[in-house]
């Protein structure tokens, strides 16, 4: 399980050439419904097409939701924060403008 998680600042484009399926969804980090770790959940379960619930291992078991949250809610707007990892055979990168990004083969 990774407690300590640190962001990496920096622009990103997007690569069209890439083989691989993407799934974006935006939240509002500010004053969204959910946490950031349910909207990380249920962006890579639309993304997979399954169940939130069917999931395995559990974002809980990955990450710590505390520091997921503490890491976004400290981040100040001026600046782009990510945070990338991967499971679920996805390529997942949350960002602090309210983009999750999942990216996984077909």
């Amino acid at each position: 399980m990774i407690n300590d998680i640190t962001a990496d600042t920096r622009q990103t484009t997007a690569d069209d050439s890439s083989d691989r399926n993407r799934t974006t969804v935006s939240y509002d980090p500010v004053s969204g419904g959910s946490d950031i770790g349910t909207s990380v959940v249920m962006t890579v379960a639309e993304a997979l097409d399954v169940d939130p619930l069917d999931l395995s291992p559990s974002l809980n078991e990955i990450l710590d939701p505390d520091a997921l949250n503490s890491l976004f809610d400290s981040m100040d707007g001026d600046s782009m924060s990510s945070l990338t990892f991967s499971e679920w055979d996805c390529t997942v990168t949350v960002y602090s403008d309210g983009r999750i990004l999942v990216e996984h083969d077909e």
